[in-house]
């Protein structure tokens, strides 16, 4: 009820050394087009997966591509790296959740390899749907697409950190929903195209809010 909301604005160059699409940041060698996975890495690939990634003591998550994004977002711990093959378009019926989420000093980090991961949300069959939605706090997100939308990315009564980088949601009602959120949001190079609502997103009682960045909307 006493939440305080702070907007902060910095501006910064496009050229910076940690965005997720700068070539040095490139995770490791990849002869076969992934990441080498360790402990903290989950790979998600539709096109190149595993047939039966089971999570057990002998089979841990790590070892398994994950075929499809909730599959792999269910194997989530705290301090887990997410990478998401971005050379593929993976199209969803049903909105996909982040059950997990990390700590202050082990947070969950959801990324792209070869270039951003596109998520759309397929409405053929009728209206879009609500695409991702964060259950738990201390996620980060970084170089994301989502198209067909009725809310973008949606999070809730959460107590913790959410960070939003290099960020695309486009032709869609909303693109971002955050509500009692009872730690810093940060969004950072985030674009909105074709956004029916005006604004194009929604915070209500955020403790801190910081924008980093470009924050563009078309």
């Amino acid at each position: 009820s006493g939440a305080m909301l702070v907007l902060g604005i910095v501006l910064a160059g496009c050229a910076e050394r940690d965005n997720p699409f700068d070539h040095a940041q490139t995770p490791g060698p990849q002869p076969s087009g992934f990441p080498v996975p360790h402990e903290s890495n989950i790979v998600i690939d539709n096109r190149n997966f595993d047939e039966n990634c089971l999570r057990t003591e002998d089979f841990p998550a790590y070892k398994c591509v994950h075929g499809n994004l909730n599959g792999g977002f269910s194997y989530i711990k705290a301090g887990d790296t997410v990478w998401i093959n971005g050379a593929n378009r993976y199209i969803i019926t049903s909105m996909i959740r982040v059950p997990n989420g990390g700590s202050q000093l082990m947070p969950v980090v959801i990324r792209s390899f070869n270039g951003p991961a596109v998520i759309q949300f397929d409405s053929a069959g009728g209206f879009p749907g609500e695409c991702l939605r964060i259950d738990r706090a201390y996620v980060k997100l970084i170089g994301i697409k989502l198209l067909n939308c009725t809310t973008g990315i949606h999070s809730t009564n959460q107590d913790g950190d959410l960070s939003l980088d290099s960020i695309t949601i486009e032709n869609s009602i909303q693109a971002i929903n955050f509500q009692q959120i009872r730690g810093k949001v940060t969004l950072r190079h985030i674009a909105m195209k074709n956004i029916l609502d005006v604004p194009p997103w929604f915070f209500s009682k955020v403790d801190s809010l910081d924008t980093l960045g470009s924050l563009e909307t078309h």
